[in-house]
């Protein structure tokens, strides 16, 4: 998976104290570079443990400029406009691919123009895809590119070996998307 912060920097695509949304923001390390480069920063997750974890270090680096929210990404309305919005490691969670399209065109429809979308998928060679396939989403390249209209700034497709949130080793196959309005 690409390192978002650095390769957006890096192009020059960083809108300086700008805005980011977090949905599914787990433990915020996808978002916590830009908490350095000035965004303000609305972390979403429904795991009220995560978001403490998350608080306590985006604390330790900076005392204000975020703000974490409970709850779940199908559910959040998108009252505000961000600068950027990322969606990663929590879509495939969704079980109808109907809901992971309205939840990714809605988080664009929310953003400024000249923001990003940045989300992940996973791919059917994901080991989960033959133990989840009844309780999560999975996607070959052409549906995750049919999803959006237009081709991606950005797309990679990532195999490896490496751990869950619990621990447990399995075989990943993602999908990363970048997106800019």
């Amino acid at each position: 998976m690409i390192t978002l912060f650095r390769k957006l920097n890096s192009e020059k695509k960083l809108k300086k104290n700008g805005s980011l949304l977090d949905l599914g923001c787990g433990n915020g390390k996808v978002s916590e570079p830009f908490l350095g480069f000035g965004y303000t920063i609305t972390l979403v997750d429904s795991n009220a443990g995560v978001l403490e974890e998350v608080e306590k270090n985006f604390s330790s680096i900076k005392k204000d400029g975020y703000t974490t929210v409970h709850g779940a990404i199908e559910k959040f309305e998108f009252n505000d406009t961000y600068d950027g919005i990322i969606i990663s490691n929590v879509l495939p969670f969704q079980k109808e691919k109907t809901e992971i399209t309205r939840i990714i065109h809605s988080a664009f429809n929310a953003l400024h123009t000249g923001g990003f979308l940045f989300f992940t998928l996973f791919g059917t060679e994901d080991d989960w895809a033959k133990d989840k396939k009844d309780t999560m989403s999975f996607y070959t390249k052409n549906e995750a590119l049919d999803i959006m209209e237009g081709k991606p700034y950005f797309i990679s497709e990532d195999y490896g070996k490496g751990s869950t949130m619990k621990g447990n080793i399995k075989n990943w196959h993602i999908f990363s998307l970048l997106y800019f309005k």
